[in-house]
């Protein structure tokens, strides 16, 4: 279990569309959280601390604890607030992740932004278990995205191919969900030339990858957490604990009650 508690602040779209309002400078404030905004549209811009940034429509906006920031409209946004005590994330947040980005990652970082809108608008008994799993997936992101010192989730196969990369990233940021389908809508590209395109760069099947990345996640549930397999096989997007013990079995050649006592004395 990771040792620093996350948690949710807020999470909502502002809205100013371009065709109803002028330029004009809204309230001068000081951060008090972590805040990222996704623009939706945008003429306008943002002063973060001393510096202005022209905003458009892609943009990822973040800001941390202790600047001061003023928008200037037009614009509109997913804004989301959270508040984390981890060490690490505040170097790199402080250091290393730009104001404003428009690279590949926002097209990771976007659907978990409006996931966490959605739930937050419709919430349930167990949507602070869903913020936190989202967030957590927000920050690990953003730390391999910019901390020079972590091992990019593409480095081991040396990939520049960019289909390539996002089937990397969304596999092991949604891997309880993952399927080469949604590998294929995601891409743009078409089945059977993702299918070869992967082959060729990484040297593995998507199935392969999927599988191995899966059986990854599910090992490091088994032994670091005390949850039961029941509850972790569903944790894992499996419908039923039988196909996940069927399913690392064929992977392992364990079951997950083996597997467990294999590496730790966690009581299943």
């Amino acid at each position: 279990m990771l040792p620093h508690s996350i948690q949710l602040i807020d999470s909502y779209f502002f809205s100013r569309p371009i065709e109803s309002y002028s330029s004009e400078v809204i309230e001068h404030r000081l951060v008090n959280c972590y805040e990222l905004e996704i623009i939706t549209e945008s003429s306008g811009g943002m002063y973060i601390g001393k510096q202005f940034y022209p905003l458009k429509k892609g943009d990822l906006v973040f800001r941390h604890p202790n600047q001061t920031t003023q928008g200037v409209l037009p614009y509109s946004c997913y804004t989301l607030r959270f508040q984390t005590e981890d060490s690490l994330f505040a170097k790199v947040a402080t250091h290393y992740i730009p104001p404003i980005t428009n690279s590949e990652i926002v097209k990771q970082i976007a659907p978990i932004i409006e996931d966490i809108f959605n739930e937050h608008i419709n919430q349930n008994i167990i949507s602070d278990y869903y913020f936190e799993f989202q967030l957590r997936k927000l920050v690990y992101l953003l730390l391999a995205s910019f901390y020079p010192e972590a091992k990019g989730i593409h480095q081991e196969f040396n990939i520049h191919n960019v289909y390539v990369t996002e089937c990397l990233a969304y596999t092991q940021t949604n891997w309880q969900e993952v399927t080469i389908d949604k590998l294929v809508q995601r891409t743009g590209v078409s089945k059977p030339y993702l299918m070869k395109l992967f082959k060729q760069e990484t040297g593995k099947t998507i199935l392969t990858y999927i599988d191995e990345t899966k059986i990854g996640h599910i090992k490091k549930l088994l032994v670091f957490t005390n949850n039961s397999i029941t509850d972790i096989a569903y944790l894992a997007g499996f419908k039923t604990p039988s196909y996940f013990s069927n399913y690392v079995l064929k992977h392992t050649g364990l079951t997950p009650k083996q597997l467990r006592a294999k590496y730790t004395t966690i009581t299943p």
